[in-house]
């Protein structure tokens, strides 16, 4: 790269006047001059060229270290990133175990807890009948003795026709008592 632009130019010009000067009644007259110029015009871009060259060059050369290090620690970043995530999936993971040991002995006392809640209900389902049944027993029994009370004191005159109404009667008192769960 060591050369440098120059150019040369050289213009020739050459001119036939015929003029007249006149000044105050004296005239000078010519016939035939010639007037020659000769220009010689030199440019150059003074090694301008060679050093822009050179500072391409050398602008190359740094981005590519630049380039070359951004490459090395991106490379690097992105390792520290992949490790970092690797220890964050396994301490998730072992988070993740832990607490499926811990919902399944939550799970496991929740069951023991809805195991023991259905037995005791179970029980008092069953005190409730057993109550509504011994209560029924006596409504039963109670509208037995009236009736026959009744009976007795009609001199003879039968209540038939309604013995269907009171055994409805009865029917719909023992089902109110079921289904409030018995006597309390």
């Amino acid at each position: 790269m060591g050369s440098k632009s120059s150019n040369s130019t050289t213009q020739n010009i050459t001119t036939n006047d015929r003029q007249i000067a006149v000044d105050n009644g004296l005239g000078i007259a010519g016939d035939g001059n010639i007037l020659t110029i000769t220009t010689n015009n030199t440019s150059t871009d003074h090694g301008a060229i060679e050093e822009a060259a050179k500072i391409t060059l050398q602008s190359i050369d740094a981005n590519s270290t630049a380039l070359k290090d951004v490459l090395t620690a991106n490379a690097l970043s992105q390792k520290q990133a992949y490790d970092f995530s690797l220890k964050v999936n396994d301490s998730a993971f072992a988070a993740i175990g832990e607490a499926h040991s811990v919902t399944g002995k939550i799970s496991s006392e929740a069951m023991k807890a809805v195991e023991n809640a259905n037995k005791t209900a179970l029980t008092e389902t069953e005190k409730a009948w057993s109550k509504a049944d011994e209560t029924n027993r006596l409504a039963v029994q109670s509208i037995n003795s009236a009736w026959n009370n009744a009976k007795a004191a009609a001199d003879g005159k039968t209540l038939g026709d309604l013995k269907p109404i009171m055994f409805a009667v009865i029917g719909v008192f023992g089902l109110f008592v079921i289904s409030k769960g018995g006597w309390r």
